[in-house]
């Protein structure tokens, strides 16, 4: 038989990988015509002394010489296509500069797998270990910046296949604490407008309300938060004069 040959190029891989398949011709022998083969089934179109499979499964080829004969005993070759494993990061968007912020990972399977955690794609902040405990990440960044926290999980029967998802968060400084001022524009009926300043993004009030300056009718005390919009509050309050009418 002078189309004798083998395949090259089976076994694990990732499912991102491209995995070709190979007919190596033996020495002397003449291979014209090929025809790949997944399990017993003609895979239509390969029809070359290469393949690119898709899915897992065994491939064999037959080949044929220019006299039209067939071989049809090359060895198959099992390709199994791996799944990296699923990861999300659940976590702020933003923090305050210095304060305890955390980062909680999530995994389709624990059974068997490894983690790694890095930050900023520099040195890992975890090395790679089996301790699902790690997932959990609390944190805290003294600078202000964008910061990426990137956690990888992979199973160490197939280290090339990492499942891996990028969480950002943006710490900043926080806002300066708002001073507080009020202004009497009515006493019957008794209106009281608020004022918060500050180098803040947003203020959010104890009843409510929203913005820099609001306008009440009651007195008491009130309460504003200010942010800077990506996770760093601060927050001050006064008490606001009851209504004269109050008193009667």
């Amino acid at each position: 038989n002078n189309n004798v040959g083998e395949i090259d190029g089976g076994g694990p891989f990732c499912e991102d990988e491209i995995v070709t398949l190979t007919h190596q011709t033996i020495t002397g022998s003449t291979v014209t015509e090929y025809q790949w083969m997944r399990f017993n089934n003609p895979i239509t179109g390969a029809i070359y002394s290469t393949y690119t499979p898709d899915e897992s499964g065994s491939y064999w080829v037959v080949t044929y010489t220019a006299q039209g004969c067939a071989n049809y005993e090359t060895p198959a070759v099992n390709v199994t296509l791996i799944k990296a494993p699923y990861v999300y990061i659940q976590g702020p968007d933003g923090a305050c500069k210095g304060a305890s912020f955390t980062l909680n990972g999530i995994s389709e399977n624990t059974d068997g797998l490894e983690y790694q955690w890095t930050r900023n794609s520099a040195a890992p902040v975890v090395l790679w270990t089996d301790d699902a405990d790690v997932l959990k990440q609390p944190l805290s960044e003294q600078n202000p910046g964008t910061y990426t926290y990137t956690l990888q999980v992979r199973n160490p029967l197939y280290p090339n296949c990492v499942g891996s998802f990028t969480h950002t968060v943006v710490v900043s400084n926080p806002p300066s604490v708002p001073s507080l001022s009020h202004q009497i524009l009515s006493c019957s009926p008794y209106r009281v407008k608020l004022t918060a300043t500050g180098n803040a993004s947003q203020y959010v009030w104890s009843n409510g309300m929203t913005g820099s300056s609001i306008e009440v009718t009651e007195g008491g005390p009130y309460k504003v938060t200010a942010s800077n919009g990506v996770g760093c509050e601060v927050s001050n309050q006064f008490d606001v004069p009851k209504s004269p009418d109050g008193y009667l």
